[in-house]
């Protein structure tokens, strides 16, 4: 689903709250480019997104909350000229007023596409604010889904970018001076995650989910491979799953 569930950006909505408060670990998930908080999660022909029925939680259900952060990834031109850092700082500021009566509560995120990059850049800004300290010290897991963590040159980089722009161009009309902002975008790229692979926390579990079954692209190229939906300079390895990028 690409069109956007409310008009007004960002938000970090409760999709499950348990009965008891006694929470044990937040579950945040972060859609990506051309994604929503609600959609993202969504299955085709279903009523409501699948995060906000428990039961897949299982024995845990009664100590997880559910919330979901939605910005503005509607087209690709707004993405690349806000930046993927103010997406961040607004993931922040959320979590910050979501959890100040707690604050030491384990945080576990699920980003999936580009969402996975304004999970690494919040990740990276929270030394940066002294309210954001505590936000770092409580991540304890990031689950990537189609994440782009291609550690290579800028030529790959922009090439990705275009493989998403594709992605885009099948559902929605596409930004004007795309060339300027298809640079842009893969110059972010390249800097969060050269950025994150040295910052990196052995304390922060890492785990990335890629597509096998490619996208319908030009040409049947995949939106994310293997090589890119691996966290570069770490030990951990990518899983394949059987869905395509934009699920």
């Amino acid at each position: 689903m690409l069109k956007a569930d409310v008009n007004e950006f960002p938000v970090l909505c409760d999709l499950y709250q348990p009965k008891a408060h006694d929470n044990l670990v937040d579950l945040v998930f972060v859609h990506g480019l051309g994604g929503t908080f609600r959609g993202t999660w969504t299955a085709d022909g279903a009523p409501r997104p699948w995060i906000e029925n428990p039961e897949f939680l299982g024995p845990l259900k009664d100590k997880v909350r559910i919330l979901s952060f939605g910005y503005n990834a509607n087209r690709f031109g707004e993405v690349a000229n806000t930046r993927i850092i103010h997406h961040a700082n607004s993931l922040l500021r959320a979590l910050f007023r979501k959890r100040i009566d707690c604050q030491e509560r384990p945080i576990i995120f699920i980003a999936h596409s580009l969402g996975g990059l304004v999970v690494k850049r919040a990740i990276l800004l929270c030394p940066t604010n002294d309210d954001w300290h505590a936000i770092k010290s409580a991540t304890k897991g990031v689950v990537f889904m189609g994440t782009p963590h291609m550690g290579a040159e800028q030529a790959n980089y922009l090439s990705l970018a275009q493989n998403f722009l594709s992605l885009v161009k099948l559902e929605q009309p596409v930004a004007t001076n795309l060339t300027k902002e298809l640079e842009l975008f893969s110059t972010t790229m390249q800097d969060i995650n050269q950025e994150f692979s040295i910052d990196v926390h052995r304390s922060i579990k890492l785990i990335c989910f890629y597509e096998s079954v490619p996208q319908r692209l030009p040409h049947g190229k995949s939106v994310i491979t293997d090589r890119s939906a691996v966290v570069c300079h770490t030990s951990r390895s990518g899983k394949p799953r059987s869905f395509v990028h934009a699920f």
